[in-house]
């Protein structure tokens, strides 16, 4: 069974039913990264500014309130998470741990980036079920598999879809500013790497 793998509010669930419709069979998420893959997965990781900011919302629906963004991001960056085993780990560990499987299983752990799943779906799709060896999908089935997952949401919460839902770059209006430079300190020279930037603005 195909798994989707990346850090929590990375895009996972969506992912993942992106996958499922595609394919007609059933793909499961997780954040628990192995040390060795043997089975199909898609890695997703995602502009942690971005990730953050979604963490942020998830929060302040269950009642934690902004005042405590500095503590939400002690966790984000270094956990441990509690109540969430899988996640012991920051962003910037974890992410390393996401590109290493990528490097070491390349034809069964494919990478994907957010913003370009945001950006192209039904092309990063295609490359990735391509990569798989998945070469009986169709560009209808991919494409009907984009239409059912576009501005519907698939994470486990009840907050409404809109038009805006998902879109990179939010961080900026959402985040607090000390916050962003707190983060890119610790983040900063992996998110260069990747083409994030590590900028405040």
């Amino acid at each position: 069974m195909t798994t989707v793998l990346g850090f929590p509010r990375s895009g996972t669930h969506w992912l993942r039913v992106m996958l499922e419709y595609a394919l007609g069979e059933p793909v499961v998420h997780a954040h628990a990264y192995p040390e060795v893959v043997e089975s199909p997965h898609v890695l997703i990781i995602r502009d942690p500014r971005d990730a953050f900011a979604s963490r942020c919302r998830l929060r302040e629906a269950v009642g934690v309130c902004r005042e405590m963004e500095m503590e939400e991001l002690a966790l984000f960056l270094h956990g441990p998470n509690p109540g969430e085993p899988y996640w012991r780990v920051g962003w910037t560990p974890y992410t390393g741990k996401i590109l290493d499987l990528a490097d070491c299983f390349p034809h069964l752990a494919p990478l994907v980036r957010y913003e370009a799943l945001y950006a192209a779906p039904e092309a990063v799709l295609a490359r990735v079920l391509a990569t798989l060896g998945r070469d009986d999908v169709s560009l209808v089935q991919i494409a009907d598999a984009v239409e059912r997952t576009r501005r519907v949401r698939w994470d486990p919460t009840d907050f409404p879809a809109d038009e805006d839902m998902g879109r990179p770059g939010k961080w900026r209006a959402e985040l607090q500013e000390a916050t962003v430079r707190a983060l890119v300190e610790d983040c900063g020279e992996l998110m260069q790497c990747l083409g994030y930037g590590g900028g405040v603005a």
